[in-house]
């Protein structure tokens, strides 16, 4: 919003350099004394700004002061204002006990021996205690991860910041948990309150967002980063706090069989979503559900463990069949729709859908991004006119997506003798067929699948290629514009045929970033066509052909006999034509082309989406490497071993996927494969016996081998990257993430086995796990993979995994010795 005065700003800011210092004095990196004594220190400043430009500012409007600087004064002084205020409420927190002891009555001083007679409670727990964390926490993340990329809209970097905040909150959770004890009861209350944070979560996101935000505009990285910490929080603390606190309920048994049981009831939260809930049930019915079912397992085992509080499980179990019954699904998204009616929503493979009507005009949102318009002729003229009117005669289309925007209406004027519709997402086409933006016409045949997996299956001759595709956001997205989409789609083309590839919506203007992802897929190109052209628009189309292109756009339209709403009436040609040759001027040769296994233009797009927000692609990625390393620190001895499974684990689960969307297509359903697989074999690793002997330290060592050796097959089998090993090469891959989790889930419990002290072993690896995987998460999808390519971002991960075994073998023999 447009508020004078920046609070949230300040209160995040001041309350995350707060927690970094608090951190730094529980690792010793600085005193408790040094830690105060900064907080003290801007106390004092804070203060005496505030009360100092306080004073000015009251004699200015007393005595009329004519100082300039004092009319900007007044932002300021209640900026100062708001931070010491902020940590003048942390000052009192530390003096808690000097105010009870002034407000309160005097007490005797416990005696030494009453306290140490005082002892936690540690009996063994069920191990459905861990199953419930993992359902619970794995079912909220997924949930929540949809509906912040549903309310803000998605690319590869607010996923990375996403999932890079839960791991590293979970991980704090559990160095929260570290040489402390709970006992049954306090276990019990946090996993009820874990049933119902997530339905609270996902309720103060939707309803804040409205207060925090104004309603249509983009969110810059660093407030979302600053509003997902504070959302997220709650949850994610709660869930890496009871992690460890299990594994003290359980003396006598490893780490590992703890951590097995939490990875299974993430397999059954990830199956059931990915495969069920997605398609049937709302976001809000989901997590009511999931916390229905966690209470009924509590109440199960209340038979014999009598802690658990019927009263309180029953009350929080009919508060979520109220939300599950009754979801309110309509009333907490008005906020991202002022003035809108919302008609329904849809939740579909690729997001949500929402359908809104103002007035008579009716709006189609996928992921808070307008998909189409009632009354907004130029995404449907622009695309068709721009690329069928360069043809003499149009036989065959092909048109991938856009139906909503009156595309294929357009492409009808044309009168080819047939028309291919391509549309992966299922809610959509319905949602296409039932507003009738498909026309009834026997020459539209409809394809529900992914355009690039079905021209590598059938012949076709197709004159025109209108692709409505998102831009290069995420690796995965970026696979339209690489060099093996560009060949295939040529074999598919008549020889004048034209294929037009929407570009960004630049408006007048091409920044340095922009022109070099306009140059990357100029190259890209240009080995499979002869001729391209830029043409600007809603969004810069790209124009390829081996015939002859031209940019007089209404002139052919004219000749060809075609009336238009927008173009004959809104386009100026003579601007048109000036704009493709000033484009053509900046596209000089020699910039990198876009590869499946090297997707740069990702790295360039993202370079110009944090530039709109005032943030450079470098200083951002430093930033991060420096939280990288950070992160490193917090690990120590043989834990950092499991940093780098946690890094791989996500880095092997990302390439897959780039890699065979990028061959065979879009799949929805891959993705909860990918997952399910990667989950049963961290399940199976971790419950693994493994033999107690002699040599059992060197394990270790050998586990980093097993890894360096899973990442040269990887970089084997992306060799074998071809439409035509369909079959072999996609079960090489998913054996591979099974293999990989399954040597995360055999280290972590290795490594638990060893690490001393052991009372400290489950909060320390399992936070070293999710360090290493919120590394990897954002690293790797943001920024190695589309700045080095896949092959050497797994040398990357070769040498690292080389390095620690070293020292692991190292180690080895210093103890043998």
């Amino acid at each position: 919003m447009n508020t004078p005065y920046s609070i949230i700003p300040i209160l995040s800011g001041t309350l995350l350099a707060y927690f970094i210092t608090w951190i730094l004095s529980r690792q010793k990196w600085i005193s408790r004394n040094v830690h105060r004594q900064i907080w003290n220190t801007l106390l004092l400043i804070t203060f005496l700004f505030t009360i100092v430009l306080g004073l000015l500012l009251a004699l200015k409007a007393n005595y009329n002061l004519k100082f300039a600087f004092l009319d900007e004064a007044l932002p300021v002084h209640v900026d100062f204002g708001i931070a010491m205020s902020i940590i003048g409420l942390l000052h009192i927190f530390w003096h808690l006990n000097y105010f009870k002891r002034l407000f309160g009555k005097e007490t005797e001083p416990k005696s030494t021996e009453t306290s140490e007679e005082k002892q936690v409670d540690i009996r063994k727990t069920p191990l459905l205690f861990p199953f419930i964390l993992g359902f619970v926490t794995l079912t909220g993340q997924l949930v929540l991860f949809r509906d912040y990329l549903a309310i803000f809209g998605g690319n590869a970097l607010y996923v990375g910041i996403l999932l890079s905040l839960w791991l590293i909150l979970t991980g704090v959770g559990t160095q929260l948990a570290r040489d402390k004890a709970f006992s049954v009861t306090k276990i019990i209350r946090m996993l009820l309150m874990l049933t119902v944070l997530p339905s609270i979560s996902i309720l103060i996101i939707r309803i804040t967002h409205g207060w925090l935000f104004e309603t249509g505009t983009e969110t810059g990285p660093l407030s979302f980063a600053f509003f997902a910490l504070f959302t997220l929080a709650p949850l994610c603390l709660t869930g890496g706090l009871v992690f460890p606190v299990l594994s003290q309920h359980r003396p006598g048994e490893t780490t590992g069989l703890i951590y097995s049981w939490e990875s299974a009831g993430s397999l059954l939260a990830g199956m059931l979503f990915s495969f069920v809930w997605v398609f049937l049930i709302s976001p809000i019915q989901t997590v009511a559900l999931t916390g229905i079912i966690s209470l009924a397992l509590l109440l199960f085992l209340r038979r014999r463990m009598k802690e658990i509080p019927l009263y309180t499980t029953s009350a929080i179990t009919i508060l979520l069949v109220f939300l599950a019954i009754f979801p309110p699904e309509k009333s907490t998204r008005a906020s991202l729709f002022p003035g809108q009616q919302i008609q329904s929503i849809i939740q579909s493979i690729s997001g949500e859908l929402v359908i809104t009507k103002a007035e008579s005009q009716s709006n189609v949102f996928e992921n808070s991004r307008l998909l189409y318009s009632q009354g907004s002729p130029s995404a449907a003229e622009e695309p068709v006119h721009y690329a069928l009117s360069q043809l003499a005669h149009v036989n065959q289309i092909a048109v991938v997506s856009g139906a909503l925007t009156g595309v294929l209406t357009e492409c009808l004027k044309y009168h080819p003798n047939r028309i291919d519709y391509f549309e992966v997402n299922g809610k959509l086409l319905e949602l296409e067929q039932q507003s009738h933006a498909i026309p009834n016409d026997s020459l539209i045949h409809i394809h529900r699948t992914d355009f690039q997996r079905w021209i590598a299956q059938h012949p076709a001759q197709y004159d025109g290629v209108l692709l409505n595709i998102p831009p290069p956001e995420t690796p995965s997205a970026s696979r339209f514009y690489s060099k093996e989409f560009f060949r295939s789609i040529r074999k598919k083309l008549s020889d004048s045929g034209v294929v037009a590839i929407p570009l960004l919506s630049t408006a007048n203007y091409l920044d340095p970033t922009t022109v070099r992802l306009y140059q990357s897929v100029v190259a890209t190109i240009q080995p499979y066509f002869k001729h391209w052209l830029i043409l600007p628009g809603n969004r810069d189309i790209l124009l390829v052909s081996n015939g002859k292109l031209h940019a007089n756009i209404l002139t052919r339209v004219n000749d060809l006999g075609i009336m238009t709403n927008y173009i004959a009436y809104f386009v100026d040609e003579s601007e048109l034509v000036t704009r493709s040759h000033e484009y053509a001027e900046m596209m000089t040769n020699g910039a990198p082309m876009v590869w499946a296994n090297h997707p740069i233009a990702v790295s360039y797009f993202t370079g110009f989406w944090l530039k709109k927000h005032g943030l450079s692609y470098i200083l951002f990625g430093t930033i991060l490497f420096v939280i990288f390393i950070f992160l490193i620190s917090f690990t120590r001895g043989i834990s950092r071993s499991m940093f780098a499974a946690g890094f791989t684990a996500s880095t092997m689960e990302i390439i897959p996927l780039i890699l065979i969307q990028s061959a065979f297509g879009y799949s929805y359903y891959l993705i909860g494969v990918i997952f399910t697989l990667f989950m049963a074999g961290l399940t199976l690793g971790a419950r693994w016996k493994i033999a107690e002997g002699p040599k059992s330290n060197d394990r270790i060592y050998r586990q980093h081998i097993w890894f360096m050796v899973l990442l040269i097959l990887q970089w084997a089998i992306a060799g074998w990257l071809s439409p035509g090993r369909t079959v072999i090469y996609i079960a090489s891959e998913l054996l591979l993430i099974a293999l990989t989790g399954w040597l995360t889930g055999r280290m972590f419990q290795l490594i638990s086995r060893q690490y001393q002290p052991k009372t400290e072993a489950p909060a320390m690896v399992y936070k070293a796990d999710l360090y290493g995987s919120a590394g990897g998460a954002m690293l790797v999808s943001v920024f190695l993979v589309p700045l080095l390519g896949i092959n050497l971002t797994l040398i990357v991960l070769l040498m690292m995994h080389l390095l620690l075994t070293f020292v692991s073998k190292h180690r080895t023999s210093s103890v043998s010795t």
